[in-house]
């Protein structure tokens, strides 16, 4: 560049400098958001710098203006770093609900959010709107057990223990977050809600929530996607050290029907299968109150008698009963059947 030419420059940018403290130029994204009534509302912004001088540079509040007047204040600084002469900053604003009441009160349906950087000033134009044309953001969430309470006692080895999350929503986007138990993460969330409303999650089957250590235990569900300013609510569950006893479920008994006389040879005995049942006992008497002639057991949902058993136990043409017992892995009994009554040919 010629001397002159290069001087010229000089001096305009020296009294560029002169005229203005600091010099920036900002831009925010977005530049306009859509906010629902009746609840706190929370927006990130995207803020991008150019300065003449090095940073940082500072934002010392921020400002909501209605039509008029102003109608509220975010008293939290922003800081841009610069590199080069350029930087960025981030922020996530919550919109009070007065605010939004204040802008309606005085007929309005909107309203600017305001940051000053060294006079130069970043407005992001707020519409309040609809739940279903807001900004996807998140109004309210509890978490309950299946007792509709934050906590609950358990035995240990409890089997199906489930936590909820009821989740209140404006506008659509993907939810995305996880459950954690113990600080320890069982389960990830993404899921895609439209329309505004509401849903309720719900922890899953498998991995199923941990009940095997006696004492308290945490549960939480943890939004990581929109980024909310609302407490994370806290489920508590209590494990006793007495291990769980479930309650028999009845099991139909499927063959012979009642009374039936049956072979010596191949007498089979069948009842209905149980998932949660590992191992089944079945058990023949000649009277119900007495204890049992023969018992046996078996893995399969049948069983077979043996023809050296009908000979030594089972006289011709008399009656006899039988029933079924199962037991889960934890042999514990999870099915019962009813007697049966049989007869041996």
């Amino acid at each position: 560049m010629p001397k002159k030419a290069l001087h010229i420059f000089l001096v305009a940018f020296i009294a560029l400098l002169a005229c203005h403290d600091v010099y920036a130029a900002v831009s925010v994204t977005p530049s306009s958001v859509s906010v629902a009534r009746g609840q706190n509302n929370s927006v990130t912004l995207l803020y991008r710098i150019q300065s003449a001088l090095a940073g940082p540079l500072i934002s010392p509040s921020g400002t909501f203006v209605g039509p008029d007047s102003i109608v509220g204040t975010n008293p939290v600084p922003l800081v841009a770093n610069l590199t080069a002469g350029s930087g960025t900053a981030v922020e996530t604003v919550v919109i009070p609900s007065a605010v939004i009441e204040r802008v309606l009160n005085s007929g309005a349906n909107s309203f600017i959010y305001r940051r000053n950087f060294s006079d130069e000033i970043a407005d992001v134009r707020i519409n309040i709107t609809t739940d279903a044309a807001a900004a996807f953001g998140i109004k309210r969430i509890e978490l309950y057990f299946d007792n509709r309470r934050a906590e609950i006692t358990i035995p240990k080895h409890f089997p199906n223990l489930k936590a909820f999350a009821e989740i209140r929503y404006t506008g659509s986007g993907v939810l995305d977050g996880y459950w954690e138990v113990d600080g320890r993460v069982i389960s990830r969330v993404h899921q895609l809600l439209t329309f505004g409303s509401s849903v309720t999650l719900r922890t899953p089957e498998i991995p199923a929530m941990p009940t095997f250590d006696p004492g308290t235990h945490i549960v939480r569900f943890i939004i990581t996607n929109p980024v909310s300013s609302l407490p994370v609510p806290v489920l508590v569950y209590y494990i006793t050290p007495d291990e769980f006893r479930p309650r028999p479920v009845d099991v139909g008994l499927k063959a012979p029907p009642e009374d039936t006389p049956l072979p010596r040879s191949a007498a089979r005995f069948e009842w209905e299968p149980f998932k949660g049942a590992s191992l089944f006992l079945v058990e023949y008497y000649e009277n119900p109150e007495e204890r049992p002639l023969f018992s046996a057991y078996t893995r399969e949902p049948f069983y077979l008698l043996p023809e050296l058993a009908s000979k030594d136990l089972f006289a011709p043409g008399a009656k006899y009963y039988w029933k079924v017992t199962g037991y889960n892995n934890r042999d514990n009994i999870v099915v019962k059947s009813a007697m049966r009554s049989f007869t041996i040919k």
